[in-house]
């Protein structure tokens, strides 16, 4: 009988507590206990499992009632949980990462967790929320940004559940523990006893959650990664497209040349123009892909010859071979009566080298004639006297 009337007691306390607990977040399930007590049969209203709102819009509401607006916090009260993700991709990611920790304690931020290899720096960084678009747009341009993302959750109505659930559970503990006081027997203390002990059990559990949020929705989430950018050799790289070299044009002191880009790529065309192997001209001129660039040196020395060579230079290529060619600048009048005197004085030396060649060739035969035939003719005469 006095076990009876004691969880008579219990479930009458739950009840007064579960119902003074209601309010616009929660909602409490009625449930009718039927208590076996000898002599009478006694139906008891006991609080079962909370039903909780459903802030999406799946509350089932009676005919005439509608839902009470005026608990729903304004967005300056809201819990809103913020996450951002960046990617970066530095040649240098030790800098960039020394360069984070730095502003850290600018923005009051702390990390969490990190991880440190050869090629990738991750760190999981917790700044004050009002400082989060601050220091993701100051950690944006310490390299080549490759990837961001921005999330937010809300979990005020989630927030708000935990809040009325632990306060109904509070004032359930607190009269938990009077009759506790009041017990008489073993056996009601250790029924009690199991009561309590999943009162507070739930009571932790919710102070975990809400304790949890309130870290999440102070300090804002940024997941970062900074990536080391690959640097390739020279060798590594693919060579650029060959240009192609074609005369337009040229004069006694001028050449005009087009330069044709081959390549469906930008590029940097440049070209030299060289007087045996040593400098005279440089250009260095882009190019659209597929395009070309006309040239013009000028102030050139007229009948000179010039060897032209182009070669371009693609974005993350190599040098491309050199096409090349030998120009030779047109003749003035000058040059063209020097030439033809130079021509006759040149005939002339011919002439003279003619006749001098000539006179060496019989040259022999006179001293033949000198030293042989004189003599024999004037022995000759001699013997006729």
């Amino acid at each position: 009988m006095k076990k009876s009337i004691l969880v008579l007691l219990v479930l009458s306390v739950l009840l007064i507590t579960g119902c003074g607990s209601v309010d616009s977040d929660v909602a409490y399930e009625t449930v009718i206990e039927y208590v076996d007590v000898p002599g009478d049969a006694v139906y008891v209203e006991v609080p079962g499992e909370n039903i909780y709102n459903d802030v999406s819009g799946s509350d089932n509401y009676g005919e005439g009632d509608s839902p009470d607006v005026s608990s729903t916090p304004p967005l300056d009260n809201r819990k809103i949980i913020y996450t951002a993700n960046l990617t970066l991709e530095s040649e240098t990611p030790d800098d960039v990462y020394n360069t984070v920790l730095s502003k850290l304690s600018i923005y009051e931020g702390y990390v969490e967790n990190e991880t440190l290899t050869e090629t990738r720096y991750t760190m999981k960084i917790r700044v004050k929320s009002y400082n989060l678009t601050n220091l993701v747009n100051s950690i944006k341009t310490e390299g080549e940004l490759i990837s961001y993302s921005k999330s937010s959750d809300d979990i005020t109505s989630s927030y708000s559940t935990f809040e009325a659930r632990k306060e109904a559970l509070e004032t359930q503990h607190i009269r938990i523990l009077e009759l506790i006081e009041i017990a008489d027997t073993l056996e009601s203390i250790v029924d009690l006893e199991e009561v309590r002990v999943d009162i507070e059990s739930e009571l932790n559990y919710i102070g975990i959650q809400m304790t949890n949020y309130d870290s999440l929705v102070e300090y804002s989430t940024v997941n970062l990664t900074i990536n080391k950018a690959k640097v390739l050799e020279a060798s590594e790289l693919p060579k650029s497209s060959q240009p192609n070299i074609n005369l337009i044009d040229k004069g006694t002191d001028s050449i005009t040349i087009r330069v044709f880009n081959h390549s469906e790529n930008d590029t940097v065309v440049y070209v030299n123009m060289k007087i045996e192997n040593k400098m005279v001209l440089q250009f260095e001129e882009a190019v659209l892909g597929d395009g070309y660039v006309t040239l013009t040196a000028g102030g050139l020395d007229s009948d000179q010859s010039y060897d032209l060579e182009a070669y371009s230079l693609e974005e993350e290529h190599n040098f491309s071979v050199k096409d090349k060619m030998f120009v030779t600048t047109d003749k003035t009048f000058f040059n063209k009566t020097s030439d033809m005197f130079v021509g006759t004085m040149n005939s002339l030396v011919l002439v003279f080298e003619f006749i001098v060649l000539g006179l060496i060739a019989i040259l022999p035969y006179a001293v033949v004639i000198g030293v042989v035939f004189v003599p024999i003719r004037i022995i000759y005469k001699k013997s006729k006297k």
